[in-house]
């Protein structure tokens, strides 16, 4: 048995890119990824540990390829790089890179000031792929296609489909997997009759992430992802109860 290993690789400028899913061999300085070494220092082997990238190569050389690729997701990575110029030729650099950052997952472009606004507002969630996103874009789809006249055994199916080549476009993001996954239960549920259960559905993709990548238990997105979707259901009712409390109270007082 093979132990497999993900591996960065750093391509030398003007260097052709693979196409995604082809079996390469290349040439290039390998080096290793540095663990923290101060408190609070950003631990660079730990985050791409718990990607699975065991290393990284620089100045690649790509010495032999094959013939063979995956075509739906090189074709997912066409669309995207069409849509990122076509976002690019219709705003300005700046409302671009937040444009990117929250359509298609893409923060290369983010301006540094702009994030450091978003990061000091308490509003960088706004910018990672999540539930909002897939929500609202995911029911758009579903309308649509409603619109469209198809059978209820058709249309969602086709949702959920289109919302995971979406997210396999976007980068597939922990926040974005467990918002798919949510969002198609959602509707699996509807087509069955049967009552959704958020409780049940984020236990189950978080379960199902962690036996993939256990990990994840210290990765910054997974616990603010799951975090949001755990105080919705645990904490917020418990303050709309306190508030609701206050307010009656208030009232009493009054008359």
């Amino acid at each position: 048995k093979h132990n497999r290993q993900q591996v960065m690789c750093y391509m030398q400028e003007a260097s052709q890119e693979p196409y995604i899913g082809q079996r390469i061999m290349v040439q290039g300085k390998p080096e290793v990824y540095s663990p923290a070494t101060n408190p609070g220092e950003f631990d660079s082997y730990k985050y791409y540990q718990i990607l699975k990238i065991s290393y990284k190569l620089s100045n690649v050389k790509i010495l032999s390829e094959s013939k063979t690729f995956s075509a739906v997701k090189e074709n997912l990575y066409r669309v995207k790089r069409k849509l990122s110029f076509l976002i690019d030729n219709s705003f300005g650099a700046k409302e671009a890179g937040i444009l990117k950052a929250m359509l298609l997952g893409d923060k290369s472009t983010l301006d540094t000031e702009i994030k450091e606004l978003y990061q000091l507002s308490g509003m960088i969630h706004v910018l990672a792929i999540s539930g909002v996103h897939i929500s609202i874009i995911g029911m758009s789809v579903y309308k649509l296609l409603h619109k469209c006249m198809l059978p209820k055994a058709l249309r969602i199916p086709m949702a959920i489909g289109l919302m995971v080549l979406y997210g396999m476009m976007t980068g597939a993001a922990v926040s974005c997997v467990r918002a798919i996954f949510m969002f198609g239960l959602k509707l699996l549920a509807e087509l069955a009759g049967r009552t959704y259960d958020m409780v049940t559905a984020v236990s189950l993709i978080a379960a199902i992430i962690l036996w993939q990548q256990p990990f994840y238990m210290g990765h910054s997105g997974f616990m603010l992802s799951f975090g949001a979707v755990m105080g919705l259901l645990f904490v917020m009712p418990w303050i709309k109860e306190l508030t609701d409390g206050c307010v009656m109270k208030r009232n009493r007082m009054v008359k």
